[in-house]
């Protein structure tokens, strides 16, 4: 099929379809700002002087906590647009090749990077929970609480 082949509304549906997609990643670093934000924010807090001076291990374990809430939010962000590659996956396999061609036809970014819809939204959830661009930065932040916690807990002197 040819680009000029290709009805306008079918066209315009996939370009806006690409633009919600892009979206949704543009809320994902927003997300990730605001997780980055709190986590540190908290982690700081716990030893500041002031809080240094009451502090505690379970202080700074909750303040690594802090970017689980991110964490579980940036998932079920990424498990909200994965439903949109099942329709760009259609619309790509409506215009996939021409005829007596073996190249792809036009309309294919999606296809071409990859079958990543599954039906099992359990799975799908899973699989975002360990999609590295999802758990950059929470596990950072987390790994950092933990080990603050572990090995450099806030003392009541102040001293750390």
């Amino acid at each position: 099929m040819q680009p000029e082949d290709i009805p306008a509304a079918l066209l315009a549906e996939y370009i806006a379809l690409l633009n919600i997609v892009e979206g949704f990643n543009e809320q994902s670093l927003v997300i990730k700002g605001w997780s980055i934000t709190i986590g540190m924010a908290a982690l700081i807090a716990m030893y500041s002087r002031a809080s240094s001076e009451n502090g505690s291990r379970l202080g700074v374990l909750l303040a690594a906590f802090a970017t689980v809430p991110f964490y579980l939010t940036d998932v079920l962000w990424k498990t909200f647009q994965q439903p949109y590659a099942e329709r760009l996956t259609a619309m790509e396999e409506f215009v996939r090749y021409a005829p007596g061609s073996a190249h792809p036809g036009p309309l294919q970014s999606w296809s071409e990077w990859g079958d990543s819809y599954d039906e099992d939204k359990v799975m799908d959830f899973l699989c975002a929970m360990m999609n590295l661009s999802v758990l950059m930065p929470h596990c950072v932040i987390f790994a950092v609480g933990l080990l603050l916690a572990i090995f450099f807990p806030p003392n009541r002197q102040g001293r750390y």
